[in-house]
């Protein structure tokens, strides 16, 4: 699958000029001969944003869900996660929220280059980062023998080196600011009585909302794949079952009020039906 606009395009034999053309065409707008060039262009080294009748204009010409034309020009496709936070806050941006699902352990320390960036889209470009554990804190099933018990110690490893992270973060970042990252995990009344085995993935996944200074929402969903030496990020695509789209829905009901709430209330709540708040 092509990664970038210009993959894209090209993908279908299209030139800037031409594919602008087509798309003025599509929305009934006057085409001025170079305009469409210029303006395909820009979007391509990501000097602009389309809107969101460009985007699913430029999407039908390409015959490609819209969200992916939008993935493709505000991530450039595969590259380093750090560059996700360098991109937070920029044009009319007012506030942003990432959820990032964890289903495996942090590394021992932090990434300088990944820290800094996150450290200053926190403190500077209004981000808000929430950190989700699924990993229940015990297993009531008795019967289940050795296989539960395998489980359960990933699950205490995850959390452990997770919640660790949580606090080392917490700590390097302004006071001010701290209530910007939480941590959270299912409620503990709800794992006494029932459980969710989950199977152990060594990556995590991550919803950005960002709000413009219009009140619009804008909805990047993200793998990320982290190795030694720097972590890897990569907008999700259609499976061929889902779309994009499906998928954020699922996400979204994945971490349920924690993210309705800040979107709705400007605040991260305590707790919701299934999440609570651990810091």
């Amino acid at each position: 699958m092509p990664e970038t606009l210009a993959d894209l395009r090209n993908a279908k034999g299209l030139t800037q000029e031409e594919l602008g053309r087509l798309v003025a065409l599509r929305l009934g707008l006057q085409y001025v001969p170079g305009s469409g060039q210029k303006r395909i262009s820009r979007f391509e080294r990501n000097e602009a944003e389309p809107s969101v009748e460009e985007l699913r204009a430029i999407g039908m010409e390409l015959g490609v869900d819209q969200q992916i034309i939008f993935l493709s020009i505000k991530s450039g496709g595969i590259g380093e996660a750090r560059s996700v936070f360098e991109k937070v806050g920029v044009d009319q941006t007012v506030r942003s929220i990432m959820a990032v699902c964890c289903l495996s352990k942090s590394r021992a320390r932090s990434l300088d280059d990944s820290f800094a960036s996150m450290k200053e889209a926190i403190e500077q470009r209004n981000l808000t980062m929430c950190v989700f554990i699924p990993y229940p804190t015990s297993l009531q099933l008795p019967e289940y023998g050795e296989h539960a018990d395998t489980l359960a110690s990933y699950y205490r490893k995850v959390r452990k080196s997770v919640s660790e992270a949580n606090l080392l973060f917490k700590s390097r970042i302004s006071a001010d600011y701290s209530h910007r990252v939480a941590l959270y995990i299912p409620r503990t009344d709800l794992v006494r009585s029932s459980i969710i085995l989950l199977p152990p993935i060594a990556r995590q996944y991550s919803l950005m909302v960002e709000e413009s200074s219009s009140g619009a929402l804008t909805k990047t969903l993200l793998e990320w794949t982290p190795s030694t030496e720097r972590d890897i990020s990569r907008p999700l695509l259609a499976t061929g079952v889902l779309s994009i789209d499906e998928q954020i829905e699922g996400w979204e009901a994945f971490f349920g009020d924690v993210l309705a709430d800040w979107i709705a209330a400007k605040e991260l709540p305590g707790k919701d039906a299934y999440w609570e708040r651990v810091r």
